[in-house]
């Protein structure tokens, strides 16, 4: 249980003292690109 908070925390942490939105919105436009789109859902 400790290892999931700990993991957790440090995620929070390099998310919010190093600026990762721009690598974010990177790795998200490539992630679209790459793969295809989902079908129509009827």
């Amino acid at each position: 249980m400790w290892q999931v908070i700990l993991g957790f925390s440090a995620g929070v942490y390099v998310g919010t003292y190093y600026d990762c939105k721009p690598y974010l919105k990177q790795i998200h436009l490539i992630l679209k690109d790459k793969l295809p789109e989902e079908k129509n859902k009827k």
